[in-house]
């Protein structure tokens, strides 16, 4: 009885990770397109997605737009040579 107990839990385990493996592939599937580079006029309140330093007055950024997060564009750009979906949310992106 003890085994089979284990047995349906680990099946159980399974299942869920299977259905998390898969919500987290549908979103990536869905491809997204950066804003167009921006200059920020003062300093903003965001931080970089991939740096995580404040966004400053005269820095080059970019949003995503799924999750409305800014990187520094300069940043993004290095992220995306190594991977291709955004630091935040996981979107696929495009590209710049």
């Amino acid at each position: 009885m003890a085994l089979e107990h284990t047995r349906q839990k680990k099946l159980l385990k399974e299942r869920h990770t299977f259905s998390a493996e898969e919500k987290v592939n549908e979103s990536l599937e869905k491809e997204v397109q950066l804003s167009s580079e921006q200059i920020a006029q003062s300093n903003l309140k965001d931080k970089c997605s991939v740096c995580m330093d404040f966004i400053g007055e005269g820095d080059k950024y970019v949003t995503c737009p799924s999750c409305k997060i800014p990187a520094h564009t300069s940043h993004l750009i290095e992220w995306l040579q190594i991977k291709s979906v955004c630091p935040n949310c996981n979107k696929k992106i495009k590209g710049i």
